[in-house]
C-alpha cells in the first residue's frame, strides 16, 4: 500500500507539471497579458481549467502508478521529458517569436530553427527516457523533485498574475465606453469621406491577384491608383493612428504615450476641427479599440470620435471556441518552433469567441459583404459623413473569390474576394446617389515583410475617368490627412504636402520602420506591462520604389532602434 502511495504521489508530480503548465498557467498567461483584447473575464474558463486539471491528474495518475514499473517509469520518462523541454522552449527558446495570428500566412519558422529545435527536443527527451531507466530509484526521487521545482516556480507566477491584475480581468462592467457599431453601414446624402482599410494588403501581393483576375479593378474606373505607395509602418499599430492623425511615429516615447500625443496635439485639433466645420460626424470601426488608444480609455478619442459612446457590456460567448482557442494560444508558446504552425490561431477564431449582441461589428470580409447584401447602406440627410471602415482585408485568407467564408482557399482568391466586397459598396453608393460627391479611399493599413507598400486607390470627389488612372508617384501616408483636407476644398498647407504634390518617375528619399526582437539590445515589456515580442524598430531608407526597399530588406541594410515598449 505503501509503495503504491509513493508510485501515486510520484506520477502524480509528473503528471501535473505538463497539465499545468500546458492547461493552466499557460492559458492564464495568455489571458492576463491580452483581457482587454480577448473581451471576457477570467471566471468564463481558469477555474474550470484548473478544476478539470486537478481531477484530471488524479484520475491519470492513479491509473498510471497501476502499470507495471518498467512501462510506467518509459511513460513517466517520456511525459517528464516532453515536460522539461517545453519549459526550455518557453524560457529559452522562444526570443523573438512573433506574435500569435500576426500575418496571414501564419507563423512560418526557418528550417535551421526547426530542426535546432527538434534536436534539442529529441535529445532532452532520449535522455530522459534513459536515465528513467538506467537510475530507477535514484530517478524516482530526481523525477519528484524537479517536477515539484518547477511546478513552485510556475505556480508563483501564476498566483502573481492575479495579484497584478486589475478587477477588469474578473468582472464584466455594467456599461463602457466603447465604439458604437450601429452606423457602420450609414452614409450622408450630401458629402461622405469613407475610408476602407484593409488590413494588411500588401500591393505586391494585389498585383499577383490581378493577373489571375483581369478584371478586379473593373468597377473603379473613376479611382486614382498609387502604385509606389508607402505607408511608413510596418503594423496596424502605429499605422491606423498616423493614417487617423498625421503624426509620425516618435520612437523615443512609450506605446500609449504616443498615442496620447497623436490625438492631443494643436495639428490633430485643428485638422478634427475642420471636419466639424465641413458639418462631418466622424464614425470609426475597428475591432479593436487598442489601435486607436493602446492602453489608454477611449476618452483619449471622445472629442474626435463620434461613435464613443457609453453601453451594454453584455456579451456572449462560444465556450467551446474558448477553450479550445486557450489551450491553443498556450500550447503555441510551449510547444517545439515545428509544431506552432498548427497552434497559431488567427484573429477571426479568438475575436469568434465574444459576441455583443446590441454592437457587432461587421469585421471579417464575409460578413461585411454579406451584411451589406442583406441590409444595404442605410442614407441619412442631417449630417456628412466620415466613414472609417477597418475590415479584416488580408489579415487572413477567409473567404473565397466571391467573398464567401472559405479557409481552404489562395491569397489571389480572398484578394478577389475583398475587392468584391468593394465594388458592392461603390455600386450601392452610385445607386444611392452619393457616389459622385464622396472622397473614397480603398487602402491597406500595411503591407508585409518585404513586400512592404500598402494597396492606395482613391476616388476624389466628382472625380471621372473611362479608366482606372495609375501613378507610381512616390506617396506616403504622411500626405494622407492633408490630402483628405484637400478635397474638402480647403488649403492644406498647415497639415503639409499631399498626394499631388508628387509626380510620375518622381525619386524621392523614404523611410519604413519595420519591428523585430534584436538580442543586441535589451529585451522590453508591451505596452500592457507584459513580456513583449519585438525590441527594436528597423529603419529602412530608399530611393526609388519597392523593388529599392526589398534590396534593404535582402541586403540587411537598416538601422535598429531601440523601443521604450512594445505593441507586439
Amino acid at each position: 500500500m505503501k509503495k503504491r502511495l509513493k508510485n501515486f504521489l510520484q506520477s502524480f508530480c509528473v503528471l501535473f507539471l505538463p497539465i499545468f503548465m500546458f492547461g493552466i498557467f499557460g492559458p492564464s498567461e495568455v489571458f492576463f497579458g491580452n483581457y482587454s483584447e480577448l473581451g471576457f473575464v477570467y471566471g468564463e474558463f481558469g477555474w474550470k481549467f484548473l478544476a478539470a486539471g486537478v481531477v484530471g491528474t488524479i484520475v491519470s495518475a492513479i491509473i498510471l502508478s497501476l502499470i507495471p514499473e518498467r512501462i510506467r517509469m518509459i511513460l513517466e520518462g517520456m511525459i517528464w521529458g516532453v515536460s522539461v523541454a517545453a519549459y526550455i522552449q518557453v524560457m529559452f527558446l522562444n526570443r523573438g517569436l512573433e506574435q500569435i495570428g500576426v500575418t496571414a500566412e501564419g507563423y512560418q519558422p526557418a528550417k535551421v530553427k526547426v530542426i535546432q529545435n527538434g534536436i534539442i527536443w529529441g535529445i532532452i527527451i532520449i535522455a530522459a527516457i534513459v536515465l528513467a531507466v538506467l537510475l530507477k530509484n535514484k530517478w524516482n526521487r530526481i523525477v519528484t523533485l524537479v517536477s515539484l521545482v518547477l511546478i513552485l516556480m510556475q505556480g508563483i507566477g501564476y498566483v502573481s498574475l492575479f495579484i497584478s491584475a486589475d478587477k477588469e480581468a474578473f468582472e464584466y462592467p455594467e456599461s463602457e465606453l466603447c465604439l458604437d457599431m450601429s452606423e457602420q453601414f450609414t452614409v450622408s446624402s450630401d458629402e461622405n469621406v469613407i475610408m476602407l482599410i484593409l488590413d494588411n494588403v500588401a500591393n505586391e501581393w494585389f498585383e499577383e491577384a490581378r493577373v489571375t483576375y483581369p478584371d478586379i479593378l473593373d468597377q473603379m474606373n473613376d479611382f486614382t491608383y498609387y502604385t509606389n505607395a508607402d505607408c511608413n509602418y510596418y503594423g496596424t499599430y502605429p499605422s491606423v493612428v498616423h493614417m487617423l492623425t498625421g503624426n509620425p511615429l516618435d520612437v523615443e516615447l512609450s506605446v500609449n504615450d504616443y498615442f496620447k500625443q497623436c490625438w492631443s496635439n494643436e495639428r490633430t485639433d485643428n485638422y478634427y476641427d475642420l471636419l466639424r466645420e465641413h458639418n462631418y460626424k466622424i464614425n470609426v470601426f475597428t475591432h479593436l479599440s487598442e489601435v486607436l488608444t493602446g492602453g489608454n480609455s477611449l476618452d483619449l478619442i471622445a472629442d474626435k470620435i463620434d461613435n464613443v459612446v457609453e453601453k451594454n457590456a453584455a456579451v456572449s460567448i462560444d465556450y467551446n471556441l474558448l477553450y479550445k482557442t486557450m489551450l491553443e494560444m498556450s500550447l503555441y508558446r510551449y510547444v517545439p518552433d515545428g509544431m506552432k504552425p498548427q497552434f497559431d490561431v488567427g484573429m477571426e477564431q479568438y475575436q469568434d469567441i465574444v459576441t455583443h449582441p446590441e454592437n457587432e461589428m461587421m469585421y471579417s470580409n464575409p460578413n461585411f459583404y454579406n451584411t451589406l447584401l442583406d441590409k444595404g447602406l442605410t442614407v441619412v440627410e442631417d449630417k456628412n459623413y466620415f466613414t472609417v471602415n477597418h475590415l479584416n482585408g488580408g489579415h487572413e485568407f477567409i473567404n473565397d473569390e466571391y467573398c464567401q467564408y472559405n479557409q481552404d482557399v489562395s491569397r489571389d482568391q480572398t484578394i478577389k474576394g475583398m475587392f468584391v466586397m468593394v465594388n458592392e459598396y461603390l455600386k450601392q453608393l452610385k445607386e444611392a446617389g452619393v457616389y459622385d460627391n464622396a472622397t473614397i479611399l480603398v487602402l491597406a493599413d500595411h503591407g508585409t515583410g518585404q513586400n512592404a507598400q500598402p494597396i492606395l486607390f482613391l476616388k476624389r470627389p466628382h472625380e471621372t475617368h473611362d479608366v482606372i488612372q495609375e501613378t507610381n508617384a512616390p506617396v506616403t501616408y504622411d500626405e494622407l490627412v492633408p490630402t483628405i483636407v484637400k478635397c474638402l476644398g480647403e488649403d492644406s498647407t498647415e497639415f503639409g504636402e499631399t498626394f499631388d504634390d508628387f509626380k510620375q518617375d518622381e525619386v524621392r528619399h523614404r523611410k519604413f520602420y519595420d519591428r523585430a526582437y534584436d538580442g543586441n539590445f535589451p529585451s522590453v515589456k508591451r505596452y500592457d506591462g507584459m513580456e513583449g515580442g519585438a525590441n527594436v524598430y528597423r529603419e529602412y531608407q530608399y530611393d526609388g520604389n519597392l523593388q529599392n526597399i526589398q534590396q534593404q530588406y535582402y541586403d540587411a541594410l537598416f538601422s535598429s532602434i531601440p523601443m521604450v515598449d512594445s505593441y507586439y
